[in-house]
């Protein structure tokens, strides 16, 4: 979906609930958001029981995909997805970002909120490519091209240093398990 602007379904809106509910344990001080609607209500359904500021920054948007943005790019533009797939600095005609324009904005954010803000427990709201982005640069393992169910949640630590994942997602426990 890149950056339009779709808010949650209903689907959606449960998915949330049930986050929010799975969250309540870790005890999160600050949610920071894309302000996309889909990420934005779903922060702020994992934030109203849980009393939690929300910070919006738009360095948590999805790739913006340019002039591929609510088209079909495979049927419409093949060439353009072809690029967009396959070489990771093909820049998206049409105000696009590439892959690795894209991986750098999250991965500034990650190592500048450690350093900006007070918080100990920091909840991020965000889409599939943005969390896809963090596990890439934070898990020693391959991911699967899949991405990861919607409404997922994971754990880093930050040792003052650096980030790390602190445990496996549940999502990718059988991949590596079992």
């Amino acid at each position: 979906m890149g950056w339009s602007d779709v808010p949650l379904n209903q689907t959606g809106i449960d998915q949330a609930k049930k986050l929010s509910k799975d969250l309540q344990a870790v005890r999160l001080e600050v949610i920071y958001s894309s302000p996309l609607s889909r990420t934005l209500e779903t922060a702020k359904i994992v934030a109203e029981p849980n009393k939690v500021e929300i910070i919006q920054d738009g360095a948590l948007n999805e790739r913006n995909n340019g002039i591929l943005e609510g088209t079909i790019p495979k049927l419409e533009f093949p060439d353009i997805y072809h690029k967009k797939t396959t070489d990771p600095d093909f820049v998206i005609p049409g105000g696009g970002e590439s892959i690795n324009q894209h991986k750098r904005r999250v991965l500034d954010f990650m190592e500048n909120i450690t350093k900006i803000s007070g918080a100990n427990i920091i909840g991020i709201s965000t889409s599939n490519g943005v969390a896809m982005s963090i596990l890439e640069e934070y898990f020693d393992k391959e991911l699967p091209t899949m991405n990861m169910p919607n409404s997922s949640y994971y754990s880093l630590d930050y040792d003052g240093q650096k980030l790390t994942l602190k445990e496996m997602p549940n999502w990718l426990v059988a991949r590596y398990t079992g």
